[in-house]
């Protein structure tokens, strides 16, 4: 079964067939789906649409669905694509279901809007990751090479290698004796 997320629109694809040769046959009769939540009989009709004979191929029809909470649809509900006006070669096919989907209720879904553990606590860290700032002139490994390469010249930012050189000879000068 299909899992989208609130506020999408998708299309699902379905045939009709003649009953007696399983032949795909013209959906007919001013066709109208409508969809149906679970343990709810009051239909969604707002946002449900089809197009009978995709791409002019008798019965291949497509659903469109605008799943939108202003539509009557709810994370974490399964809901059926069902056939609420129309015919098969001269038969009413109402009733028939077409498709079925839920809204957020995978289990990746819930476990994302769980904000204590697993996906839900990622989420978190990658927002905060995200919101972080990242200066390329000071945080870019290039930046710290360069960084670490004037430091080793100079000895670290330590005393200049020129002074310690001229302090450590004229130790050695003051300490040395000619006899």
């Amino acid at each position: 079964m299909r899992d989208i997320t609130l506020n999408d629109t998708f299309y699902h694809d379905f045939t009709t067939r003649a009953f007696a040769t399983g032949i795909p046959t013209v959906l007919a009769g001013t066709p109208v789906l409508s969809v149906l939540e679970e343990n709810n009989a009051t239909p969604i009709t707002a946002g449900v649409s089809v197009s009978v004979d995709r791409a002019s191929v008798v019965g291949l029809n497509e659903a469109t669905i605008i799943a939108t909470a202003g539509n009557g649809y709810e994370a974490g509900k399964s809901y059926s694509i069902y056939i609420s006006t129309g015919t098969v070669g001269g038969v009413s096919v109402i009733g028939e279901v077409v498709g079925q989907f839920t809204i957020a209720a995978s289990a990746a879904a819930v476990d994302l809007a769980n904000a204590t553990d697993g996906l839900g606590a990622l989420k978190t860290l990658i927002d905060d990751a995200m919101g972080a700032t990242f200066a390329t002139a000071t945080d870019s490994l290039e930046a710290l090479r360069n960084r670490g390469d004037a430091a080793w010249i100079t000895g670290g930012g330590g005393t200049n290698p020129q002074l310690l050189q001229n302090t450590t000879i004229a130790t050695l000068a003051s300490q040395v004796s000619f006899t």
